[in-house]
């Protein structure tokens, strides 16, 4: 009686009731029967002649499918390989050394060309750039130079505020002397009016 075989992890951690060996057995038989290796198939062919006792989820089975065949020729592609002269794998060697040196040439033509078409509007950018720079930098010294203009110029008004000051001082103290001046003649004029005698205009 055949035994059945330990079960394998899906890579959800679900526990499968096969294993790759089940499926390679079951792709090999249905390749020499001349049927379609489907999930279907070897579902059937798993539960029939191997005796499995659960059906297989279509999702994980038809993955399994997958990686069994992509193994299988994966080794059929290696013992190809294998199988070749030492002269033969040289050539690809070489071949393969002189594809590689002409496309990373390719490559580096393409990147200097567009390095050269990029310099060209960063020079441009770099130059519009200092000539903003120089502008305001001229700004910036125009402005300074009205500052220090208005700064004189203020100066000079508070000079000439500070006479005005003293100059409207100086009338009220002549205006003060002149009342005073007049205050005195009228009260000269006064006495002399009274001793004036009767009778003299």
């Amino acid at each position: 009686m055949r035994s059945i075989p330990m079960a394998a992890s899906s890579n959800s951690g679900r526990k499968k009731s096969y294993n790759e060996g089940q499926v390679s057995r079951a792709l090999a038989d249905l390749k020499i029967r001349g049927l379609e290796p489907s999930v279907e198939n070897v579902a059937r062919h798993m539960i029939e002649e191997q005796y499995l006792t659960a059906k297989p989820r279509p999702e994980g089975l038809r993955q399994m499918i997958q990686e069994v065949q992509d193994a299988k020729e994966e080794q059929r592609v290696l013992k190809l390989i294998a199988a070749l002269p030492r002269s033969a794998t040289d050539f690809i060697d070489q071949a393969i050394d002189k594809s590689r040196r002409q496309l990373v040439a390719g490559i580096a033509e393409s990147f200097s060309e567009l390095k050269e078409q990029s310099t060209l509007p960063l020079q441009e950018a770099q130059e519009r750039l200092q000539s903003m720079r120089d502008e305001l930098r001229r700004k910036r010294e125009e402005q300074d130079e009205f500052k220090n203009r208005l700064s004189a110029e203020e100066e000079r008004v508070a000079v000439l505020e500070a006479e005005v000051q003293r100059k409207d001082l100086e009338l009220d103290d002549a205006v003060k002397q002149i009342i005073a001046l007049r205050a005195q003649l009228e009260a000269k004029d006064a006495v002399l009016e009274m001793l004036r005698p009767p009778g003299h205009q």
